[in-house]
This record gives structure tokens, sequence and C-alpha cells, in this order.
């Protein structure tokens, strides 16, 4: 039996229907701060993560993932033991996606954590409880006094006596815009508000909880202005229409990775046979959509170079040997 049973893959399930369509993780390098039991990690394996660091601070719990690894063959994932505010976390390089649920409320300074992320990734989802102006003395006890956290407000929460919540004795709550400020501010411009409400904290008593996804360096172009095969897709893509239709209520969620034709796409690409100024590096399915529904303007980001040089190779094989290259 799993350490927690049959809400291992509940709270599993819960994340990847909540991620499905917002970000695609196949292939990815994740950082995951605060695994708990490991469900977490175990959906961030399903959804195609090539490689997975969770880092747990507190002993029972990571021993509760050490289990949970064996027990659901979560082979793409190291569990680390350690405190994430002691941890030189630059020292384990980029990561294509950062998960933090339930944890940045439990932090000395979310802030300078908050900062330090922003250096070794474009994207994080967050979840976590936020200051409000209201008393809350309960399973937590939040100060009524707003203090300072490195320029931002927040208040400061005396940790509840449980022996698996947190490392500290307290915590800093931040205000809900001033979290949206500290992650524009690091330069994530595209955050999506996946979820937000009241969470109970015991004696009937609430908070308020927000799940977010942020996105760095995230700027908008006409269609025209991108290039790529995706005007000629047979839709093969197993959730297409379920992609299509989240496109049509909710427009694009995730930036299209694109690469402008000066990086050296122009090597690859035969530039009298397009009009575009920036080659698709990937969302060739969310472009065509696009197009299909008629929408004029797409959400980008900058791809990194590895993703560019893989999709250019691509390019240069369909110019050799046709289009049934690869």
């Amino acid at each position: 039996m799993s350490v927690i049973d049959n809400l291992f893959l509940v709270y599993a399930t819960e994340l990847k229907q909540t991620l499905k369509n917002r970000c695609y993780l196949f292939n990815k390098r994740v950082l995951e701060l605060g695994p708990f039991a490991g469900h977490h990690t175990y959906a961030l394996q399903k959804m195609g993560a090539r490689e997975i660091i969770s880092i747990e601070g507190r002993k029972e719990n990571y021993d509760n993932c050490i289990k949970n690894k064996e027990l659901y063959d979560m082979n793409k994932c190291n569990f680390l033991l350690g405190d994430i505010e002691k941890i030189d976390l630059d020292k384990l390089g980029y990561f294509d996606f950062v998960l933090m649920m339930g944890i940045l409320h439990h932090l000395i300074n979310p802030v300078k954590t908050i900062k330090t992320l922003s250096t070794i990734t474009d994207i994080i989802c967050i979840g976590t409880r936020l200051a409000t102006d209201e008393n809350i003395d309960g399973l937590y006890t939040v100060s009524n006094k707003v203090i300072d956290c490195e320029g931002y407000k927040g208040k400061m929460n005396v940790e509840p006596k449980q022996n698996n919540v947190g490392l500290n004795k307290f915590g800093v709550w931040l205000y809900k815009e001033e979290l949206i400020r500290l992650l524009n501010n690091v330069k994530f411009n595209y955050i999506q508000i996946i979820h937000e409400n009241d969470s109970a904290l015991g004696n009937n008593l609430r908070s308020k909880y927000i799940m977010l996804l942020a996105f760095k360096n995230v700027f908008y172009i006409n269609i025209d202005e991108v290039y790529g095969d995706y005007e000629y897709f047979v839709p093969h893509h197993s959730n297409y229409e379920e992609l299509k239709e989240n496109i049509r209520k909710n427009g694009i969620l995730e930036p299209i990775d694109v690469s402008k034709f000066d990086n050296g796409a122009s090597l690859y690409i035969n530039l009298s046979s397009t009009k575009g100024k920036y080659l698709i590096i990937d969302g060739g399915h969310r472009c065509k959509i696009a197009k299909d529904l008629g929408i004029k303007t797409l959400p980008c980001r900058i791809a990194k170079k590895e993703m560019v040089e893989a999709c250019l190779w691509g390019y240069l094989a369909k110019d050799w040997f046709g289009e049934n290259a690869g």
C-alpha cells in the first residue's frame, strides 16, 4: 500500500489535469520544492518529464518520498533532503519548469527564494497561502502586523505544531498583489491565476490560497509574423480537439516558443518562402488552432538555444530528404 494510500493518486491526477493544456513537460527538466510524499512528483513523471530533482526538507517526508519512489517506479526522479533556503539552488543548473506547491508560505524569506528561482527557470508554478487584512488565529496564527520582506509587504505566520509542516517557527505570507509584483519584477510577465479561493484552516477559520503559473519574458506578435509547417499539419495530437476547444474558450495558455531568423535560422530556411520574422520552435498545433479560430495575436517566448538547434536540424532534414524525413 502507498504511504498515503488512495490520496496519492488523487493528488497526482489533480495536478496533471490542472496543468494539462497549460504547460507541456514532455522531455523537460523539472525542479520540485516540497514534494511532501511525492504525489506531485509522480504526476510530473507521468507528464513526460525527463528528469525531476525534488527537494524535501523534513526527514519523515523524505523517507515517504523514497518509499513511494520505489512503489510507483519514479525512475526519472532524484529526491534530495535539504532546506531550500540554505541550499545553493544555482548549482543545480537550469530547469525548464519549477513546481512549488504549499511551500512558499512556510519560508522565512519567500522573496529571496523567488529571486533565486528566477535565475534558473523561465516557468514556475506556485501554490501558496496569502496574507489578507483579516486576522487568522487557528491552525495557523498570522500576525495582524504588516511586515517588510525585502521591499514586499506580508504578514508573519506562526507555524502550527504539527511535526510535518515547515522547517521554521514562522513563515512570511505575502499579499497577492505583492507576490504578483515580485514575479513581474524578476521578469515573469505572463501570469495565469489557475485558481484562487478560501482555504479552510480549522476552527471554521479561512485564509486565501492561490495557484498560479508564471512565464518569463513573454511578448506578443501577429500570427503572420511566424513561420512553420503548422498550416499543413494533419492533426495527430491525441488531445488535439480537446486542445482546440480549450483555446477557443481560454485563449493560448502556454506561449509559443520561437526564434528570430537572424539568430541562425536563415541558414536553414529559404527566406523567400516566408514573410515571417520568427520561426516556430515549439507550438505548431497551437498556431494551427489559432489560425483556424481566427486568433491574430500570439503570446511567444524566445526559445532556448538547444531547442532551436534541434528544430533547425529537422527543417534541414526536410530540405534534404523531403517530407518523409524523420
